[in-house]
C-alpha cells in the first residue's frame, strides 16, 4: 500500500476476505492484550485524512454486489451498533476467546460496514467523512471502556 497517496479501491473485492481474515485476528489479539484506553481528556478528536472521490453509481453497484457475494447481509441485523459489535469481539478475546473465532463472527458485520461506508460515505465531503470516522472512533472507545458486553 502506497503511503504517499490515498488508497484506491478496485471495482471488486476478491481480496477483502483474505486481508480481513489475516489482519483482524492479529489486531484483536494485540489490542485485547493492551490496557483499556483511557477517556480523552482534551476536546481534540483523532485526526483522519479523507480525500474527495467520485464514485459512479454503476461502480458502486458493482462494489456492493461483490460485497453481497462475499458476505450476505445478516438477516434482521439492526443491532447492536457496529461500535458495540467490535467492542464485544475485543472483550471476548480479552477474556480468552480465540481471536480467529471472534474475527469470523465479526466478518458479516464488517462487510456490512464496508457496504454502508461505500453507500453513505461516498456522498459525504472529505470533512464530513473525517468527522464521521472521528465520531465512530470515540463510540468504539466508549464501548470498549464500558468493560461490559451489551445485552444480546
Amino acid at each position: 500500500v502506497r503511503l504517499d497517496a490515498p488508497k484506491q479501491h478496485a471495482s471488486s473485492f476478491p481480496h477483502l476476505p483474505d486481508i480481513y481474515h489475516q489482519a483482524v485476528p492479529v489486531l484483536l489479539a494485540l489490542t485485547a492484550a493492551w490496557p483499556t484506553p483511557p477517556a480523552q481528556t482534551a476536546d481534540i478528536p483523532p485526526a483522519y485524512r479523507a480525500e474527495h472521490r467520485d464514485l459512479a453509481p454503476e461502480r458502486l453497484a458493482l462494489m456492493t454486489t461483490e460485497l453481497g457475494r462475499l458476505a450476505p447481509l445478516p438477516d434482521g441485523y439492526d443491532k447492536p451498533p457496529w461500535s458495540q459489535t467490535v467492542a464485544m469481539a475485543w472483550h471476548s478475546v480479552e477474556k480468552g476467546a480465540s481471536a480467529q473465532d471472534a474475527a469470523m463472527r465479526l466478518w458479516p458485520q464488517y462487510a456490512r460496514q464496508v457496504r454502508r461506508w461505500l453507500c453513505d460515505g461516498s456522498r459525504r465531503s472529505p470533512h464530513e467523512r473525517a468527522a464521521h470516522l472521528s465520531e465512530a472512533h470515540e463510540r468504539l472507545l466508549s464501548a470498549v471502556r464500558a468493560n461490559q458486553e451489551p445485552p444480546p
